[in-house]
């Protein structure tokens, strides 16, 4: 088993077992609010229940069951997600009660294309297209940088492990990508490109100076930051890079 495989392991392990404990936690979290009270259970009912179902964990490919349940899951969500929507009050109260990014930042970081197009259809969520976002710029240039996969390619990946249920859902097949959907819906729908952005958020993102021999980006194979940063394309180049990292290291078929 190779390092990188070793740290995707790991991630899934730590994502189990954390998880896991904040059931017996003597003290409960504050409840979540607004777009993060519809995804954490998503996340930690469904996806993590799955991927402790179905997944083998080490260098094996996923398995395809927890593929399409991973799927399923999140359609069947969506669904539910987009009928609560139509109502009126409901949108107003999403709006309200979301903490720190809105509503279609949170669903697009996350990768969720359903629930993002879900979003899209009212001009209250739209609004947020363009607003600046802390560090990353816009929501066109984080869709770009593959938020909950860019790690694997290069980055830190021990906090980023916590993640991996997403994994069935996201996939590592570039053109079926979740996230080059969001970021398509996103520029139908008014966003306004900002490569600029896209490329100094990799640059930041994946920068091995910051290693410190445990935590810090590393890169998955050498010269990945410069050949993702030259790119004409910064999501292409990552997505492209992550899919041929997952077949080397036997995280997906070849």
């Amino acid at each position: 088993m190779t390092r990188r495989s070793n740290r995707l392991m790991q991630g899934l392990l730590l994502a189990v077992a954390l998880l896991s404990s904040v059931s017996g936690a003597s003290a409960a979290p504050p409840p979540s609010t607004g777009m993060w009270a519809i995804i954490e259970p998503l996340f930690e009912q469904r996806l993590t229940l799955l991927m402790k179902q179905y997944h083998r964990g080490g260098s094996a490919p996923l398995n395809p069951i927890f593929i399409a349940a991973s799927k399923t899951a999140v359609r069947e969500a969506a669904i539910d997600f987009r009928n609560s929507l139509e109502v009126e009050e409901n949108r107003q109260k999403l709006l309200a009660d979301t903490r720190n990014d809105g509503p279609l930042s949170i669903a697009a970081h996350f990768g969720l294309a359903e629930f993002v197009e879900a979003l899209l259809a009212y001009p209250e969520f739209r609004a947020d297209l363009n607003a600046p976002i802390d560090h990353n710029g816009s929501l066109w240039a984080s869709v770009s940088i593959i938020p909950l996969q860019t790690w694997m390619v290069c980055g830190d990946g021990h906090m980023m492990g916590m993640m991996a249920p997403m994994m069935g859902y996201l996939g590592f097949q570039a053109d079926a990508s979740p996230y080059k959907k969001i970021r398509r819906m996103l520029e139908e729908a008014g966003a306004t490109p900002r490569p600029d952005q896209a490329r100094a958020n990799w640059l930041r993102i994946c920068d091995p100076s910051q290693f410190d021999g445990f935590y810090g980006p590393r890169e998955s194979t050498p010269g990945v930051r410069q050949r993702v940063a030259d790119a004409p394309d910064i999501q292409d180049a990552i997505l492209s890079e992550l899919e041929a990292l997952a077949k080397a290291e036997g995280w997906a078929q070849p």
